[in-house]
């Protein structure tokens, strides 16, 4: 370390701790305003019994946690949101030679710490653990970098979660940009490109206090304690503003350290020359001394986190935290419950505002937590919350803006409450009707089977197509019992199946009735009444030429027996059986027949030969008036010889049956 020559100047001037951070949050910048006052809102001097030694470094993460740099104990101090001591970390990993700054940022997203150690030249890398507890998980060395400041951005732009480092020794100074990893570890680095004449982060006698980077945009804020300036940038590097203090009383300031108002984009300037804390509004433009009289300021912290003390401004000065906040009536934010599903039900809350019910929004104070409670109704239950609360425990809302709450119920089945009821006398011939029992959980239906059951009601079984809230008794149920099953059903399902009580032993109707027999007798008919079919003319065979000649015939067929046919058949004994003749001469090709019938009862077929008998139609079942279409066809070939004059047959059609 005696490389850098100046390790005694840099006991002296840096003896301090500074943490700087930003909270991630959605912001609305305001235009500059008179700002109001701030007043003394309490002090912290002690850290865990001790008392703090120059608390140079202050810092917030986003639950409103304090982290404080301590470089005479060698240690950074963590307070909770109420500013109550915690825990401390650090001792054993920082140098116990050169007491100078450490100072740490936070990442509101990983709640990774950051850590800059002059002392060592190091950047020093934390992962918590819970409650309180952090573990080192990086070194990366800056060796002959000289004073190291850092901060997270925390905002949303290009730059979101990198670090930025501030390096100077001597007169060389650097702005480092390091991106980082999913478990928050430092990769590489890229180098903020200085104005004309370089970064001046350090002056010997007034010292250096770090920077900020707003969480709403990611602007870096630079105090350049040698320029008298505090330099803007914007988050591509560009100069955004220079403010000189020119409107500081005396003309010029000396700034040390900074911090941004997440809330109104103001920011705050430890004037370490003055013992003064500069304000400025979002635009850059001074809005006076906000407090003065310090012994020795070193570093300036806003809580930007949501609750009562948001917006205090923490000041270090000497061995004392001190904590300043404007007079203002604290925010109100609403909260909404929705009321979802099928059920019903009611949420309430504690402090009361809530009873949905009817009234289901309400506003409470910011910081303010809201415990909600539900109740449901008869034939509901509660399925779970969702929104800013989840599951089905306890919902608990801390409210920093308005918020919505969806409570859902669901209606479960119908639960009886009294079985069906069967009314009616047990006897043959007889009506019985069920009522459908009692019910909670509003049925919108309800389905019931009757069941038929021995002379003690057991054995019962279901009686088929008895579905109905009454059942008419048969001599089926005679000697028996009978009961009735009866199911209700809502939006939330089905019940279950409801067993009325037995109905007594089921009587045989009264002798009332008389059984008279009534008949008729068909006579066996065998019919088939001929109308067209005593000549069928299939026209002139012309010689020479192939061709089918076809006719048809028409007969009323009517049969009492289950099994007819209708045959074709050629009877007469000249011989050549089927073949149309004209004298001694025969057509070659055989006479063809077939048949259909109008009802269908026949099936039918193709075309056949007459050569021999042919069934063309066949019966299963009696019919009566049934009209048959006989079709015949004589095919002619080219080269058949035909005598001149008129080729005929007679066809019998016959009607038979086995089954009269």
């Amino acid at each position: 370390m005696e490389v850098w020559g100046l390790s005694s100047k840099r006991s002296t001037v840096m003896a301090g701790l500074v943490l700087v951070a930003a909270l991630a949050m959605t912001i609305i910048i305001a235009p500059a305003a008179a700002s109001a006052a701030l007043s003394s809102k309490g002090t912290i001097k002690e850290a865990n019994g001790k008392a703090l030694v120059q608390p140079w470094g202050l810092t917030f993460d986003s639950s409103g946690n304090l982290f404080v740099g301590e470089p005479e104990g060698t240690v950074v101090d963590l307070y909770n949101s109420s500013n109550a001591y915690v825990s401390q970390f650090g001792a054993s990993d920082f140098s116990q030679t050169y007491k100078f700054a450490r100072q740490a940022t936070v990442n509101d997203t990983t709640g990774v710490v950051y850590v800059a150690e002059s002392g060592l030249e190091e950047l020093l890398v934390y992962k918590p653990l819970g409650g309180g507890t952090y573990e080192l998980i990086q070194r990366v060395s800056l060796e002959g970098e000289g004073f190291l400041y850092a901060a997270v951005d925390n905002s949303s732009s290009a730059h979101s979660g990198d670090v930025y480092v501030t390096a100077q020794l001597g007169s060389v100074a650097h702005v480092y940009i390091f991106k980082t990893n999913g478990a928050g570890e430092l990769g590489a680095k890229e180098e903020l490109t200085p104005p004309k004449g370089g970064f001046s982060l350090i002056n010997e006698e007034q010292g250096q206090g770090g920077l900020a980077v707003s969480a709403s945009n990611g602007d870096l804020y630079l105090p350049e304690t040698e320029h008298k300036a505090v330099t803007i940038y914007g988050p591509e590097g560009t100069l955004l503003k220079t403010i000189t203090g020119s409107e500081v009383p005396g003309g010029s300031f000396f700034p040390i350290g900074i911090a941004v108002d997440e809330s109104s984009g103001e920011f705050y300037v430890v004037d370490e020359a003055h013992k003064t804390l500069d304000r400025f509004s979002s635009a850059g433009t001074y809005t006076g001394q906000q407090l003065t009289g310090f012994t020795k300021p070193l570093a300036v912290a806003v809580q930007n986190a949501a609750g009562p003390s948001k917006g205090y401004v923490y000041v270090s000065d000497g061995n004392v935290i001190k904590i300043y906040g404007e007079e203002k009536a604290p925010s109100k934010y609403p909260l909404t419950v929705k009321k979802t599903g099928t059920g019903a039900g009611t949420v309430t809350s504690s402090p009361a505002g809530i009873n949905c019910g009817g009234t289901c929004t309400a506003e409470y104070t910011e910081g303010e937590t809201v415990e909600l409670k539900e109740t449901e109704e008869p034939g509901s239950t509660f399925a779970g919350w969702s929104g800013a609360c989840t599951g089905l425990g306890a919902c608990n809302v801390t409210m920093s803006a308005a918020k919505e709450v969806k409570a859902e119920f669901t209606l479960t089945p119908p639960a009886n409450l009294t079985p069906p009821v069967i009314s009616g006398t047990a006897q043959e011939g007889h009506t019985l009707k069920t009522s459908n029992g009692t019910w909670e959980g509003s049925p919108s239906s309800y389905t019931y089977q009757w069941e038929d059951c021995n002379a003690a009601g057991e054995a019962c079984t279901n009686i088929g197509g008895a579905n109905g809230n009454e059942y008419t008794l048969t001599s089926l149920d005679v000697g028996h019992t009978l009961r009735v099953v009866v199911t209700a059903k809502n939006a939330g399902g089905s019940s279950a199946p409801v067993e009325s009580a037995q109905t007594p032993v089921v009587e045989a109707g009264a002798s009332n009735e008389v059984n008279p027999v009534v008949e008729g007798k068909v006579p066996q008919t065998l019919s088939l009444a001929e109308s067209t079919c005593n000549h069928v003319n299939l026209g002139e065979f012309i010689p020479g030429v192939a061709a089918n000649y076809t006719n048809t015939c028409a007969v009323t067929a009517t049969d009492t027996g289950s099994d007819g046919k209708l045959t074709a058949e050629d009877r007469e004994p000249a011989g050549h059986e089927g073949h149309l003749m004209n004298g001694s001469y025969f057509l070659p090709k055989a006479l063809e027949a077939k048949a259909a019938d109008a009802q269908s009862l026949g099936g039918g077929g193709a075309l056949t030969s007459l050569e021999s008998p042919v069934v063309l139609l066949s019966f299963s079942a009696p019919f009566s008036a049934d009209e048959v279409t006989a079709t015949f066809n004589q095919p002619i070939a080219k080269t058949d010889g035909l005598r001149t004059g008129i080729y005929k047959k007679t066809i019998t059609l016959t009607l038979s049956s086995t089954s009269p």
